[in-house]
């Protein structure tokens, strides 16, 4: 027989969100404590990627404001909603509280947070850590935490038998597959990069999360190549130029306010490369503002009508639209913030517009000053082929 009501495979957000879910539906049913196992390869609540023990430098993709991990009365769901702290509440009650166990960076990230902020990933890690162990305090559900790697599952009467790599056996009538982001067997271009680092003596760090990989310690004044000029590239540069110790100051007399980074003579020579040519955005300090954006013409209900049909073409259909509504958010932003460089009537050609081309052609004509003018084949080509420098 079963000691186990379910067991849960992955510790991450996914998994922390399903154990409070089963606590707020036990707690509306009264009764025993629903019985869980968590299991993780690496770390229960915070999981992979939110380890709470990986650098500072490491940061979320999305804002403290639009981060939480438990659902409210807007949520689509059923059982009850048990409405709990985002982040940024949780981060208040940190700083009024005047300390965490975790230690006294905890403290001292909670007190800079704001809303438009990219919070650190430990530190979220810290906010679903808490949230579970919150909800294990409550003593609506019995938490087994177990660190081990599952490899398969089998079937066993009416229970689901969750086989660990060493071995350990948990067997449970429901089992909740949670991993959230699954680490993918290495690509043969990956392999064969390995394999080449391997035979020639050199040191390769393939992709994947930074929280597992280690960047640091390249040699001062080497070329080191990087591919990919992704989220992770940022998260590369945060944590050497930590290391190297060099510093970042603001440009002398730049109207932009741009920063650069004044080195400490321990950099290796960075050479990066990557399809597009660009940098991802970066994240900027305390966010930015974001123009709210309403469809004109790509609105759910053109989605909905999509979706109904098989025969969809993509190029000759859905891009045009899309066009015209990247093309539109362009001429708004640009009347906004230089009204001379916009003229006539382009909101009613665009309304017209059937083709990519017919929409560059609007914002050709729609465009009176050079240095503003702008075409659609920029996003995937935002540089035309000319090389990016930063400044002097």
């Amino acid at each position: 027989m079963s000691t186990l009501d379910a067991v849960i495979v992955g510790g991450g957000p996914r998994g922390v969100a399903t154990v409070l879910r089963a606590a707020a539906r036990a707690a509306e049913g009264g009764g025993d404590p629903v019985r869980l196992a968590v299991v993780d390869a690496l770390a229960v609540g915070p999981g992979a990627t939110w380890l709470i023990d990986q650098p500072g430098e490491y940061l979320n993709n999305t804002q403290a404001d639009a981060t939480t991990i438990h659902p409210d009365a807007s949520t689509p769901m059923s059982g009850p909603a048990a409405p709990g702290p985002d982040l940024l509440d949780w981060a208040r009650s940190v700083t009024d509280s005047g300390a965490h166990p975790l230690g006294d960076w905890v403290l001292q990230e909670a007190r800079t947070l704001v809303g438009a902020t990219f919070p650190s990933r430990r530190l979220q890690g810290a906010y679903f850590r808490d949230q579970l162990d919150a909800a294990i305090a409550a003593g609506h559900v019995e938490v087994t935490e177990i660190h081990g790697l599952v490899v398969d599952l089998q079937r066993s009467g009416e229970d689901t038998v969750v086989v660990l790599a060493d071995g350990r056996r948990l067997s449970a009538p429901t089992v909740v597959l949670a991993q959230g982001m699954v680490q993918a067997r290495r690509s043969p271009d990956v392999t064969a990069l390995a394999e080449a680092a391997e035979r020639f003596g050199l040191r390769y760090v393939e992709p994947g999360m930074p929280a597992e990989r280690d960047y640091t310690a390249l040699p001062a004044g080497r070329t080191v190549l990087v591919r990919g000029l992704g989220a992770n590239f940022f998260d590369v540069i945060g944590r050497l130029v930590t290391e190297w110790g060099g510093a970042i100051e603001p440009v002398p007399g730049d109207p932009a306010g741009r920063l650069r980074y004044v080195p400490s003579g321990r950099e290796p020579h960075l050479v990066v490369g990557s399809r597009r040519g660009v940098p991802y955005r970066s994240k900027p300090d305390g966010g930015r503002a974001v123009r709210p954006f309403t469809a004109c013409w790509a609105t759910p209900a053109w989605f909905e009508a999509l979706a109904e049909r098989s025969d969809v073409d993509f190029a000759a259909e859905v891009w045009p639209v899309l066009s015209r509504e990247f093309a539109r958010v362009y001429l708004e932003a640009l009347t906004e913030i230089e009204p001379a460089a916009v003229t006539g009537n382009w909101i009613g050609a665009l309304e017209t517009s059937g083709t990519q081309d017919e929409v560059d052609a609007v914002l050709d004509a729609a465009i009176g000053e050079d240095r503003w003018t702008w075409t659609l084949d920029e996003l995937h080509r935002p540089t035309g082929g000319e090389p990016v420098s930063g400044p002097a």
